[in-house]
């Protein structure tokens, strides 16, 4: 992986952008960086951290660009849904110091073709992919996705009846193999003395609330993301196969930084309770406790977020570490922390669960005081599994922001020791 002859200093001054900013600026002002977040919604716990700057939906992300050349002095690094413009974030690059996957690996690891091409030379279980509809197979179920998408928006079935699709598919979609199983995702730091699996966490979409046929009335919204739960515990195996997975990924796309997959873990692969855990972290430690950890299993890479993710929040929420600061020293050529040169947690710690989901607003309207009340009162803080405070309500939006209905209105969390 490239990296510079003479590597910066570790930077006072970060900008962030993406559609969301608030988690990678939470972690980053943990990391002790003052931050500028570009985003489209900046949010009341945002600006309390950071300057905002709110882009209009129409201008995003392009107005970004303007912030960028002004702060040019600063590093910049991206988050969710930056990855739908490649040439963007190449602009932003010529502009400011890019921390993270450069125009071309983020071109390359988000093409489908390329991604299923990497994964069979490495010989890795690959969900099959075509670019028309009409190259289809006749048998098997496929999901019609956009080549630009994020949080799993405007994602569907085929119909059995290939003929009733032809009408409805729009361009710029692929057609990827449907696999049956349940959705994990899982975060890696890429650097240069390697790849560091971060840990894996279950996810859900709207149609993991239902069964299959009710599921599918939801449309493009089916596979629309809501939440996470983790970070899970793994014996010595499936760690193995998450970081391998990790590893050919990172090395096949010359990627640095953060990134994320998200996968389908096939049949025998659930969660199961067993009298024995292993660190999520990586193999290695002697096994112990009662927590539910998967079981044999296939995992199906779906696709690659070269970026921050949004699971990453609730590992860094158990460790106490910066997920941010991490990714800063991963692209300057820095050492990282104790907790990732360490690899596993040690067998007597209690791993702490986090989960959060996405409150999505059920109709239009306009964020009341009351309403933030009530949300609010409900939320409060929870000590960490690193000793911190951490609020139970995020993304917290101001008094009289107009909200669409569908949109996405604030994040809660709960913590435990069990999913």
């Amino acid at each position: 992986m490239n990296r510079p002859n003479n590597p910066p200093s570790f930077p006072r001054h970060l900008l962030i952008v993406g559609a969301s900013a608030r988690a990678a600026a939470q972690s980053a002002h943990r990391a002790g960086l003052s931050v500028t977040a570009v985003d489209l919604f900046a949010d009341s716990d945002l600006a309390a951290i950071a300057r905002t700057c709110q882009l209009a939906a129409h201008d995003y992300p392009h107005a970004a660009l303007p912030i960028a050349r002004k702060l040019k002095e600063c590093m910049c690094m991206y988050t969710g849904g930056l990855e739908n413009y490649p040439l963007v974030v190449g602009e932003i690059g010529r502009a400011a110091r890019l921390l993270g996957n450069d125009q071309g690996a983020l071109t390359a690891v988000r093409d489908p073709v390329r991604l299923a091409t990497v994964l069979q030379a490495a010989h890795w279980n690959t969900l099959q992919v075509y670019e028309r509809i009409v190259d289809l197979p006749s048998e098997g179920e496929w999901i019609c996705k956009p080549r630009r998408s994020c949080g799993g928006n405007r994602v569907r079935r085929l119909s059995a009846a290939r003929h009733e699709a032809d009408d409805v598919v729009e361009e710029g979609c692929y057609f990827q193999q449907w696999m049956p199983g349940r959705s994990y995702a899982a975060s890696y730091l890429a650097t240069s003395d390697g790849c560091y699996l971060l840990g894996v966490t279950r996810q859900w979409h709207r149609r993991d609330l239902f069964d299959r046929r009710a599921a599918d009335r939801f449309g493009d919204e089916a596979w629309q993301y809501l939440g996470s739960c983790g970070p899970l515990s793994m014996d010595a195996a499936t760690c193995q196969q998450w970081w391998q997975l990790g590893t050919i990924i990172a090395d096949g796309f010359d990627l640095q930084g953060l990134f994320g997959i998200d996968a389908i873990v096939s049949e025998p692969g659930v969660l199961e309770h067993q009298e024995d855990r292993e660190s999520h972290l990586g193999p290695g430690i002697e096994p112990e406790g009662g927590q539910p950890r998967m079981g044999e299993q296939r995992i199906w890479l779906v696709e690659v977020n070269p970026r921050y993710t949004a699971s990453m929040e609730l590992w860094e929420r158990t460790t106490g570490v910066s997920c941010v600061r991490n990714h800063v020293n991963a692209c300057l050529g820095f050492t990282l922390d104790d907790q990732l040169q360490r690899g596993p947690i040690p067998a007597d710690h209690q791993l702490q669960i986090w989960g959060k989901v996405i409150f999505f607003a059920p109709s239009a309207g306009v964020v009341s005081a009351r309403f933030l009340e009530e949300v609010l009162s409900r939320g409060g803080v929870v000590t960490g599994g690193d000793g911190g405070a951490w609020p139970m309500v995020c993304d917290i939006p101001s008094v009289g922001t107009e909200v669409r209905s569908g949109w996405p209105v604030c994040t809660l969390f709960a913590a435990g020791t069990t999913p």
